[in-house]
């Protein structure tokens, strides 16, 4: 970009500037979705994807308000009756609720 400006009309500043902004947002907005995609790229290395079967037995994780003490995972453990990864349906082994 050049460093001088000559403007022949007061309205050229102000279109000038609308121009500036406009490459400026475009720019921000291709870094932003080009550092997203790094991050992703980041923590999808560290996360392990496990894949799971009908009939495996699994601890469901335990989401909402709780204090320190109440545990984090179902204390029953559940049966996978259904895949579709990532979603799994389970059901308790116990009481054969789903």
């Amino acid at each position: 970009p050049s460093t001088s400006f000559i403007f022949n009309k007061p309205n050229d500043y102000y279109d000038q500037l609308k121009k500036r902004l406009l490459i400026i947002q475009r720019q921000a907005h291709g870094h932003i979705i080009n550092r997203q995609r790094q991050y992703k790229i980041h923590y999808d290395k560290q996360r392990p994807d496990p894949h799971y079967k009908i009939n495996d037995v699994v601890l469901i994780k335990i989401h909402g308000l709780k204090t320190k003490l109440e545990p984090k995972y179902s204390i029953a453990p559940k049966i996978i009756i259904k895949e579709q990864h990532p979603t799994y349906w389970v059901k308790d082994e116990h009481t054969q609720i789903e």
